[in-house]
């Protein structure tokens, strides 16, 4: 009985399980032990004379995979496909793999050569449910002039005839229509929190804000850990200049990450609340102060009288001092979101350059000095902004 052939997947299973609680817990750590899974997966492949055993190979490219040992997880994926051209966990594996490389490095053509591989042999509908919307981001987030002029691939695939765009409307509906079986547990399409995320996403980058606003809606309803849609909801109600329920929407965000962080890792599409920007909520709470108590001419600015470095010459009034503090606080939101690693790039330099500002208007001009100098050389190019320019002479 040891050596069955199921209680090998399970312990190979068990001991690489990669949940934040299983890893985290002093009981998890005791048997946390990837090398230790491989063995039981190799012990399937050796000792019971099943060398060919696909799932046993997908069970070891996974460990790699988790490890973020990509080479060694596409070697394994790509053994199976050797063996098996038309097994699902291979392909599935290999597009999962190659997204990640695409991350770090940029290059598309692996993950785009491997799809349109698995479409050609017919196999696209069988890929999980997971890697088919994890598929459709990935084709929202590129561009399609780059990917041409660049890396020298059309975006039209010759077969299909779909861009990216069209990609992406076909990925999301063969989600919204498909059922998996995981385990015990039935998963549907039609009720997919992590479909209706990205489904969310292709229609704010074709700037449909209030109808991505119902999908991230549904994305929560559900799935109620999934707190990025939280986020995005948060933005939407911030870009039509509702604070508060913006504010709102960003706390339950960081409750429910708060509150179910230790859970994430057991399902597939917990990769994407793992790799969520927590970074982006705190810097979008110190977005919201700011916006509301720094003064000036953009419309985006609801007080348009401006707050000055304090002066002895009279006292301030209430307001202004209120104000202060509200920056002041601002400032630690955004401290806190570079303390937790922000990822996104134009909210890095927003932050930076707006405690910039909150250093000066609070008198604190090497500060303001400090934060302004360390602000990268592009972005008066990119922002066509002179502001922090007119910040340095003043």
């Amino acid at each position: 009985k040891e050596m069955d052939r199921e209680n090998l997947m399970s312990l190979g299973r068990f001991h690489s399980n990669n949940s934040t609680r299983f890893v985290s817990t002093a009981e998890g750590q005791k048997y946390k032990n990837d090398q230790l899974g491989i063995d039981y997966y190799r012990l399937i492949l050796t000792l019971l004379n099943s060398p060919d055993d696909a799932e046993a190979l997908a069970g070891i490219g996974k460990i790699h995979y988790d490890r973020e040992e990509f080479g060694a997880a596409a070697r394994k994926y790509n053994e199976i496909l050797e063996k098996h051209p038309a097994q699902i966990e291979g392909h599935a594996g290999l597009i999962n793999t190659y997204i990640e490389l695409w991350k770090r490095d940029g290059d598309p053509r692996f993950v785009i050569a491997s799809h349109r591989e698995v479409r050609r042999l017919g196999l696209e509908e069988d890929l999980p449910i997971y890697v088919l919307t994890k598929l459709a981001g990935f084709y929202i987030d590129l561009d399609p002039t780059d990917l041409r002029i660049k890396y020298q691939v059309d975006p039209v695939d010759a077969v299909s005839g779909f861009d990216l765009e069209e990609n992406v409307i076909h990925l999301l509906q063969i989600v919204f229509n498909k059922e998996e079986k995981r385990d015990e547990e039935e998963i549907e399409g039609s009720e997919y929190g992590e479909g209706f995320y990205q489904r969310g996403r292709y229609l704010l980058s074709i700037n449909e804000n209030a109808r991505a606003l119902r999908q991230f809606e549904n994305a929560v309803r559900t799935d109620p850990w999934h707190y990025p849609a939280l986020t995005r909801m948060g933005e939407y109600y911030q870009s039509v200049m509702d604070f508060d329920k913006a504010e709102q929407y960003y706390r339950a965000a960081l409750a429910t990450y708060e509150s179910h962080r230790e859970d994430y890792g057991n399902r597939p599409e917990d990769e994407t609340l793992m790799e969520g920007d927590i970074g982006k909520i705190y810097f979008n709470m110190g977005s919201l102060l700011y916006l509301q108590n720094a003064g000036g001419n953009s419309p985006e600015l609801i007080p348009q009288r401006r707050i000055y470095p304090f002066r002895a010459e009279k006292a301030e009034t209430d307001e202004t001092k209120s104000r202060r503090q509200q920056l002041l606080q601002a400032a630690e939101y955004f401290d806190k979101a570079l303390e937790k690693d922000l990822q996104d790039k134009e909210a890095l330099v927003q932050a930076q350059y707006r405690k910039g500002w909150i250093r000066y208007l609070g008198s604190d001009f090497e500060e303001a000095l400090d934060e302004w100098n360390d602000l990268d050389s592009s972005y008066q190019a990119v922002h066509g902004d002179r502001s922090p320019l007119i910040g340095r002479a003043s």
